[in-house]
């Protein structure tokens, strides 16, 4: 690397990033609403991918949770190689 050339990807190891979101009544007062979250989760997850990043969901797991949405954000962004690649056989 020469010199004034910043390292965009100076960690090696896998870093995981815990997204904690839920329905909290405080979200309305300041103007927003669920799908706000919403549409925040569906622009974040797909940017942490792209630089190796393990998203992680803490949250209960209700039918109309976020769950299904980065469930499916995750396979939508992660390619098949590189989940046989990270995904330890179960046998």
């Amino acid at each position: 690397m020469v010199s004034g050339e910043y390292d965009m990807n100076p960690v090696k190891s896998p870093i995981t990033v815990v997204i904690s979101t839920s329905d909290s009544p405080d979200i309305r007062a300041l103007g927003l609403s669920e799908r706000h979250v919403r549409e925040t989760i569906t622009e974040l997850v797909p940017q942490l991918l792209t630089v190796d990043v393990n998203p992680a969901y803490d949250d209960d797991l209700r039918a109309y949770g976020f769950i299904k949405l980065l469930f499916e954000l995750v396979l939508r962004y992660t390619s098949i190689a590189n989940l046989r690649k990270n995904t330890e056989p179960l046998v």
